[in-house]
């Protein structure tokens, strides 16, 4: 009796552990899921261009084709314009940036959670649909951006040579002329700047700005020059303007393609994935430079048109 009350328990205990087993791995596969079905890329859209723009990823152009306005570009794109060019950016998450002439731009990273579209357009949010993370690195040149209100778990970032601004909701400038000095002006909100090598960001509030000469370099607060703001709150009215009717239903739909390595994020040496369905008419393409880019837009414009 006793060796039959000791197998019966040892059956129950292995039984027992069995169950948990099964019961932990069932959990851990239900957050890995879970974790699958919010992880996203994010994307960015162009919304307009003219003038002198050419695009690349790795060192290779981008098919003049594939960067026209409503296509989509993902992590890693470098845009270049010339002495004549512009191109106005549309982000996932509700923010616009126009890139200025004679400006070096990458699309560093983009990451944003999955969200329901629920048939609104991009006019109709007042915050991000869901939280991100972007990262530019501005070479040289200049940028202006509009964001909508970012999560407190959210950032925004744009690197440069002498440091790197972080964004929570505003509307700013960075302009880094080649071979010249770094500004930063603030006509919304607060930017934290944090210079190369330091700790600690300072604060750059509405209203202000700084400067400074050199990487490494002192910081020289100053207020923002009124011309200044008001290029920068017109810049950022005529892109939300341009982008407001934008539907999230394609947003999404984009953010799909680039997260399955159908759309504009595929990673195959910088070949971009055409948008399907995208209402693009071929550009010209430009001349090469040290970093083989061409496709640029030959100086003609285009602008994005709601879908």
């Amino acid at each position: 009796m006793k060796d039959f009350i000791n197998g019966l328990s040892r059956r129950f205990s292995f039984s027992s552990i069995a169950i948990a087993l099964l019961v932990s791995w069932s959990a851990v596969s239900a957050q890995d899921e879970q974790g699958a079905e919010g992880a996203s890329k994010g994307v960015i859209l162009i919304a307009a261009k003219e003038g002198e723009a050419k695009f690349s990823r790795g060192g290779k152009a981008l098919p003049a084709e594939e960067t026209e306005a409503n296509d989509a570009l993902g992590e890693g794109v470098l845009i270049e314009t010339g002495a004549d060019g512009k191109v106005t950016l549309l982000f996932s998450n509700g923010t616009v940036s126009t890139v200025g002439p004679s400006t070096k731009l990458t699309l560093k990273e983009f990451s944003q959670e999955k969200f329901d579209a629920a048939g609104r357009s991009m006019g109709e949010l007042e915050e991000e649909p869901s939280l991100s993370n972007v990262k530019l690195s501005l070479d040289f040149g200049n940028l202006i951006i509009g964001t909508k209100k970012l999560n407190k778990e959210s950032s925004f970032e744009v690197e440069s040579v002498v440091g790197t601004a972080g964004i929570r909701g505003t509307q700013f400038q960075v302009a880094q002329p080649q071979g010249g000095g770094f500004s930063l002006d603030v006509a919304e909100s607060t930017v934290a700047f944090t210079p190369k090598g330091a700790a600690n960001p300072v604060a750059v509030n509405n209203g202000n700005g700084l400067d400074v000469a050199a990487a490494g370099g002192a910081l020289a607060p100053r207020p923002i020059n009124p011309a200044v703001a008001q290029a920068i709150t017109q810049t950022n009215a005529g892109a939300f303007a341009l982008t407001a009717n934008v539907s999230l239903n394609v947003v999404t739909a984009k953010m799909d393609e680039a997260g399955s390595g159908e759309g504009s994020d595929s990673e195959e040496g910088g070949e971009e994935g055409g948008e399907e369905g995208s209402d693009d008419s071929g550009g010209d393409e430009g001349g090469g430079d040290d970093s083989g880019d061409s496709g640029g837009d030959g100086g003609g414009d285009s602008s994005v048109a709601a879908p």
